[in-house]
């Protein structure tokens, strides 16, 4: 048999991942470019390894946070704090918004 060493270029190959952590990782050492939410990948955009390469394009999925517990007439502590640090982590304005 014979090789020949293949120009990256000029390669065709196909990743298939079902989770975000896996794609971002996938991407950061330029192994394709992917859609990911913009609060998995601030940070990297934010210090440049990780850059926008259609930023006019967005998608709008109406992407929402629920929060769902039990009905009861007083949370506990733990459900209590939980909530409070997610409101504050993701209240009004999230820290990706302007990534």
């Amino acid at each position: 048999m014979v090789y020949r060493a293949v120009q990256p270029a000029l390669a065709w190959s196909r990743l298939i991942v079902n989770d975000g952590l896996s794609q971002k990782i996938a991407t950061l050492p330029g192994a394709s470019i992917s859609m990911n939410a913009l609060w998995s990948v601030h940070r990297e955009l934010a210090d440049g390894s990780l850059v926008r390469v259609l930023p006019d394009y967005k998608v709008d999925d109406q992407t929402a946070l629920w929060l769902v517990y039990p009905k009861s007439n007083v949370l506990t502590v733990k459900v209590r704090i939980f909530i409070d640090f997610l409101l504050e982590k993701f209240g009004e304005v999230p820290a990706w918004s302007d990534a």
